[in-house]
């Protein structure tokens, strides 16, 4: 889940509210309220993110590392990592997306064993030429990690390439949410779905993927 606005007395509204998950992640919102009155939506470009798990695996799961732009948890043998990175417009994107890999890298050699989980609002369509979207396909190919929406015309929506991004007003769309892994055995399915009570202007995606349990 992503951009939830949420400051940090209120991310016990995730707790609240779905009950039956453990609630991972950190707020992006503490140094704006510590400055002054929170006003609607006071920035754009640095989003919280949060990771939700269900209880029923809490003895195979474990938080790993939680910031405001990407949360990393253990879920038996894999390593999933929920990221939303920079987008347009954002002061020095290309270096903050260059830092948030940097600081996730570390983490994916930390446990060579599991299997990667990488995904979120990349914020870009990998598809495009540019230098972020060749910095983001680098790091991917040089972790060994391949777009779940690339595995086969065996999957579920992986024959066609489908928006996930849509702006009614502005008349446009994209290919910016990605899921990615370093084992494509693992992956079962993946779709991007199309809510008719979405609030958001992006549709969700979803992968099918198995996993060993280990208990923590």
């Amino acid at each position: 889940m992503q951009e939830h606005w949420l400051t940090p007395e209120k991310l016990c509204s995730f707790e609240n509210d779905f009950p039956q998950y453990m609630c991972f992640g950190a707020s992006a919102m503490s140094s704006y309220v510590e400055r002054r009155v929170l006003r609607g939506r006071p920035f754009g470009g640095v989003i919280t993110v949060m990771t939700l798990v269900s209880k029923k695996l809490s003895m195979c799961s474990k938080i790993i590392c939680a910031s405001d732009r990407f949360v990393i948890v253990i879920v038996g043998n894999l390593l999933i990592v929920n990221v939303y990175m920079p987008c347009s417009g954002t002061v020095d994107r290309l270096n903050v997306l260059e830092e948030i890999l940097n600081n996730v890298l570390p983490w994916i050699h930390i446990y060579p064993d599991h299997k990667v989980v990488f995904g979120g609002d990349i914020n870009t369509d990998l598809d495009a030429v540019g230098p972020v979207c060749e910095l983001f396909n680098r790091f991917s190919v040089d972790n060994g990690l391949l777009r779940c929406d690339h595995l086969g015309s065996n999957l579920p929506s992986c024959s066609n390439k489908r928006s996930t991004y849509y702006n009614e007003a502005l008349n446009c769309e994209s290919t910016i949410d990605y899921f990615l892994t370093n084992d494509i055995g693992a992956i079962s399915s993946f779709d991007v779905l199309v809510i008719d009570s979405n609030l958001s202007d992006h549709h969700p995606i979803i992968i099918t993927c198995a996993y060993e349990r280990a208990d923590m």
